[in-house]
């Protein structure tokens, strides 16, 4: 099951803090982290240094990268600015609703949409 959330968010959270709701977003949908989480943060780039490449709207935003690998996949999140794009993917099924509602309480998510993809049938 993949499920995957298109969100704007209240704010960004530290580093220390996104690692900590990436662990317990695994737990709480039973799911086994084999490796503690991964949070990478990136200030964004001035446009001018970047030239054409067709992500600068994207590109002079805080950018942060969280991942939790599983057991049976990942957990992986990517926010540019106030907007995050999160997957949860696991080769077994878990819970859709508890997962969108665990991401919606620990990433601070006001607005969204969602998509579940059922892989490999």
């Amino acid at each position: 099951m993949h499920l995957l959330i298109d969100a704007q968010v209240e704010r960004q959270l530290p580093d220390a803090e996104l690692a900590a709701h990436l662990g317990e977003l695994a737990k709480a949908i039973d799911m086994v982290p084999v490796d503690e989480p991964h949070v990478f943060s990136f200030p964004g780039l001035p446009a001018a240094d970047y030239g054409s490449s067709g992500v600068q709207y994207i590109c002079d935003q805080p950018t942060q990268i969280g991942y939790q690998c599983l057991s049976t996949s990942h957990i992986s999140l990517h926010y540019m600015g106030l907007q995050v794009y999160i997957d949860v993917f696991s080769c077994r099924d878990f819970n859709k609703w508890t997962a969108l509602s665990e991401c919606i309480t620990r990433f601070l998510i006001v607005d969204y949409s969602y998509k579940v993809l059922y892989r490999g049938n």
